[in-house]
């Protein structure tokens, strides 16, 4: 074996990159798996302590956000331009409804803390406090983000997918059912209102700031 000489290596870069993401004894692959295969379990093991084994999760969701980001860069995606594409329809001529358009998926960062705000609400009872919450959402809205990407190319193969990604809501549902204790129905119920009015007021806010913005800027 070649001893190493204490210097740093393009290689030895390359080959620690190459570990960290496809090794499955990675943080960052233990992180995918369990966000997706257990979700709540994989937040609450974190919260409770064992965090050396999973990613960080404001450099989870970062990290998704920039994946999502550069394909959108690279591809000009749109959604919301590929719904009215699927219904054969224009969308509306509106400088505010364009502005949301085209960004409202920059705002997701607001989402999180929106979300472990109703997350406590729903919850109140539970033992996670709102820091603990807000760790999770940052884990869950960035799965979120990884699992969207997959129907940015689908997109393109039909406009008609673009539609199919609200499926994805059924995640965070399900993120936040499996998050907490409670009777199956109830706390069904719970997560879904948790996640489907932190969507609208998260809509409703972005929609806030942006018109804020053309009165004081435009």
């Amino acid at each position: 074996m070649k001893k190493n000489n204490g210097r740093i290596y393009f290689k030895d870069q390359w080959h620690d990159a190459m570990y960290y993401v496809f090794s499955l004894d990675s943080p960052l692959w233990k992180t995918f798996k369990g966000l997706m295969t257990s979700p709540g379990k994989t937040g609450k093991e974190y919260i409770a302590g064992k965090r050396k084994q999973y990613y960080t999760p404001i450099k989870y969701f970062i990290l998704a956000s920039a994946v999502y980001f550069l394909i959108v860069k690279i591809t000009g995606y749109n959604p919301v331009e590929m719904q009215y594409k699927a219904m054969g329809t224009n969308p509306p001529i509106s400088p505010i409804a364009d502005t949301i358009r085209n960004n409202v998926n920059y705002f997701l960062f607001i989402l999180i803390f929106i979300l472990s705000l109703f997350m406590k609400i729903f919850f109140p009872r539970q033992w996670q406090s709102y820091p603990e919450n807000l760790s999770y959402s940052f884990f869950i809205i960035g799965h979120f983000i990884i699992l969207d990407i997959i129907f940015v190319p689908l997109s393109f193969i039909s406009p008609m997918f673009t539609f199919a990604k609200y499926f994805v809501l059924f995640y965070l549902i399900w993120a936040v059912y499996s998050f907490y204790e409670g009777r199956f129905i109830w706390k069904a119920l719970k997560s879904f209102f948790t996640i489907i009015l932190s969507y609208i007021v998260y809509i409703a806010v972005v929609f806030f700031l942006v018109v804020m913005y053309y009165k004081m800027f435009k």
